[in-house]
């Protein structure tokens, strides 16, 4: 009867004290008599703690990479009726450093989305946005080498990858010499390419000139079966693939052009592996995909000049744009830029007509891409991460050879947008489409775009 008796007053005391709580000057103290055994009475009921709380995002919606010092910078909030100031806090002293003004942009389910400016603070460092209402953004950091830290984390992440398959490879070492000849990207790691391109010519059937999809260690040497009336065979060896063999025909005759001088002993050993893989996919065309191929007469027309692949770049305008067919990879823009580039003569009308393409590309992506929607198009949670990466290669290609920063606002807009300031507060370019960036969860095809998006950005 005593236990029941103080258990009573115990139960009274706590709720009296929790409905208190907010106008008590100072919490009570109420001393048990430890002697006194105290009982509960669960009714027979086990407690369920299998429900997960999900961390709360932030409404305060900034680019959790960060921004160079130097370039605009906005964020946005989210909320209702809201105060319109907002301020940024360094992290390291908890000092304010810049206050600024929230502008609404539109209604988004009943509550308002607003936007600030905070381009004014330019002082390397690591920083939080604060909103009274809405609390702290995630923290960032400001820093002039933002992206030539991201393009070298990218490039060391696609050395550690574990490549088992030659197409993955292949992909990163277009990408990686692309950007060294396109955006003169000193950081790209030239002996990476070079051992990786050795390894590759492993894969060659010695007799044939054909490429296995597979990577070996050693040199296939001839393989007991060779065919191409379909674009992947299998023999006991491993797959021959039509579609293989043009990509390495393709970065071997880049590689030719482009260490020549520097390495003229293998960069001949490569063109021949080239030209020798062509002449092997060259008979079997119908049944390979045709941005493969291209890209590989484009790249050996650049090296030779021979007009086979002069005449096998015409031969691939004449074919029905619907009945193109891509690698998984995608060459296509790659190939363009190239031809673009490329010292030999090539088709005036052609060439105006790719720079127009691009440029009408670039032009739609900037048009469409409203304060409204993050500065990006009202569509993109519609398109697939490889359209999104390749809208934003051509708006850095484009604005590359304009010499010009119209499209490169853009294209910052797109990284912003993809690294938290979306309503999800997501870092998608990071967390979701690059996998994670260990050997074992990477998408090594969208870290190889990513490789030419940074490696751009890093040269502006």
């Amino acid at each position: 009867m005593k236990t029941k008796v103080w258990l009573s007053l115990l139960i009274i005391s706590s709720l009296l004290f929790s409905a208190c709580a907010d106008t008590a000057p100072a919490a009570s103290t109420v001393e048990m008599d430890s002697s006194i055994p105290l009982s509960q009475d669960t009714l027979e009921m086990v407690p369920d703690f299998s429900y997960v709380v999900s961390p709360q995002k932030p409404h305060v919606f900034i680019d959790r990479m960060g921004y160079r010092t130097g370039d605009k910078k906005m964020a946005f909030f989210y909320g209702e009726n809201i105060e319109n100031t907002f301020s940024v806090q360094e992290t390291a002293t908890g000092k304010e450093v810049y206050s600024g003004k929230i502008h609404k942009v539109k209604d988004i389910d009943g509550k308002h989305l607003y936007v600030g400016d905070f381009t004014g603070l330019s002082t390397e460092g690591s920083y939080v946005l604060k909103h009274a209402a809405l609390g702290d953004s995630y923290e960032f950091i400001v820093e002039d080498s933002i992206y030539e830290h991201e393009f070298l984390v990218l490039q060391r992440s696609a050395r550690e990858y574990n490549y088992t398959n030659v197409s993955d490879l292949t992909y990163v070492l277009a990408n990686l010499m692309f950007i060294q000849e396109m955006f003169h990207v000193e950081e790209v790691d030239s002996r990476f390419i070079e051992e990786k391109i050795a390894m590759l010519l492993n894969s060659q059937d010695v007799k044939s000139g054909a490429f296995f999809s597979e990577i070996f260690t050693e040199p296939v040497g001839v393989s007991e079966t060779v065919a191409g009336k379909q674009d992947t065979v299998l023999n006991s060896m491993g797959t021959i693939s039509l579609t293989t063999t043009a990509q390495m025909a393709g970065i071997l005759a880049q590689y030719s052009v482009l260490y020549m001088q520097e390495n003229p002993i293998f960069a001949s050993q490569c063109l021949n592996a080239s030209q020798k893989a062509y002449q092997y996919m060259e008979k079997y065309k119908a049944n390979t995909d045709t941005d493969a191929w291209y890209y590989a007469a484009v790249q050996l027309y650049r090296a030779t000049g021979q007009f086979k692949y002069r005449n096998a770049i015409a031969e691939y305008d004449a074919v029905d744009p619907a009945l193109y067919s891509n690698s998984v990879q995608g060459y296509t823009i790659l190939a363009d830029f190239i031809y673009l580039s490329t010292p030999r003569g090539t088709d005036y009308v052609r060439c105006n007509a790719l720079l127009d393409k691009y440029m009408e590309k670039a032009q739609a992506i900037s048009v469409s891409s409203s304060r409204e929607n993050f500065y990006v198009l009202e569509n993109i949670d519609a398109k697939s991460d490889k359209e999104i990466l390749e809208d934003m290669i051509i708006l850095g290609i484009v604005n590359h050879v304009l010499s010009g920063q119209e499209y490169a606002g853009i294209e910052r807009n797109y990284v912003h947008y993809l690294s938290g300031v979306n309503m999800e507060t997501e870092n998608y370019l990071f967390e979701k489409m690059a996998g994670s960036l260990t050997p074992e969860g990477m998408d090594i095809a969208n870290i190889s775009r990513l490789l030419i998006i940074f490696g751009n950005l890093s040269q502006e």
